[in-house]
């Protein structure tokens, strides 16, 4: 999902799910299924170097990314994560959606 990282850098701040789905198929990467949008939010609540800040924010650079950019470091290879965000509910799938 380096198109859509590389989009949320150039843009300063977080971006909506469209505008990221845009900057992807920009970049020609393909989606299978019928709801794109769907697909690329669970991509990217699957990596690391992102985040949802939620609906009406959007998807953003995560903080220890942001740090590690600020800072001149690289990206941090070993991370203590729990897995991507459980999705127990129409409303839980819609926050993360952004």
């Amino acid at each position: 999902m380096d198109a859509a990282i590389e989009a949320i850098r150039t843009a300063g701040q977080p971006l909506p799910i469209g505008d990221l789905l845009d900057a992807v198929i920009a970049q020609g990467f393909k989606f299978g299924g019928q709801d794109h949008k769907s697909n690329l939010a669970g991509y990217l609540s699957r990596d690391p170097r992102v985040v949802s800040r939620g609906r009406g924010v959007g998807w953003d650079i995560a903080d220890e990314e942001r740090h590690g950019l600020i800072e001149g470091e690289e990206r941090l290879e070993s991370r203590d994560e729990t897995g991507p965000p459980s999705v127990s509910s129409d409303d839980d799938f819609d926050r993360l959606l952004g």
